[in-house]
């Protein structure tokens, strides 16, 4: 009966451990890198479309967190008018160091010179630690610092619930 008891009672505690340790909440800021390569198509003097993927870097000011060391590989399609980004959208896969993966939608939320955008995404599912995940965040793209090979730099700021 004591040896049943004590199972029982460990149970429990680790039970309120778990679920303390998986489930998180919180806020996330920090800079991302990433690399770009598509095709571009003209579709008028002032129209284009590019197609491609990009894969990008980001790091947590908090050096922890669900977008944190994330290695991100993305579709997309965007709408380049009179210069600028006019539209656009795609999906990425975040992959962390341990192999668990983010999935998440993407949209350009506030048009402007490549320079000077901003894009939103959601996350539409997630595996392993982060199966269930949900988050928005808000992509800003550095004025100015767009390189000649399709090197981009930037910063997110993100909200995230894990069950």
């Amino acid at each position: 009966m004591k040896a049943a008891r004590e199972r029982f009672v460990l149970g429990v505690v680790l039970l309120i451990f778990v679920g303390t340790a998986w489930g998180e909440s919180g806020t996330m800021k920090g800079p991302f890198g990433c690399h770009g390569a598509g095709e571009a198509t003209k579709m008028n003097e002032d129209l284009s479309q590019w197609v491609g993927k990009f894969w990008c870097t980001t790091y947590s000011n908090m050096g922890r967190g669900p977008f944190h060391h994330g290695a991100w590989t993305c579709t997309g399609a965007t709408e380049v008018r009179n210069g600028g980004m006019a539209a656009g959208g795609g999906y990425c896969t975040i992959t962390h160091p341990g192999g668990d993966t983010i999935e998440v939608r993407w949209d350009v939320d506030r048009p402007g010179p490549f320079n000077d955008f901003t894009t939103k995404a959601r996350c539409i599912s997630g595996s392993g630690k982060y199966a269930g995940i949900q988050c928005h965040y808000i992509g800003k793209w550095n004025p100015g610092v767009v390189g000649p090979d399709g090197q981009f730099i930037g910063y997110i700021e993100a909200e995230y619930t894990l069950p």
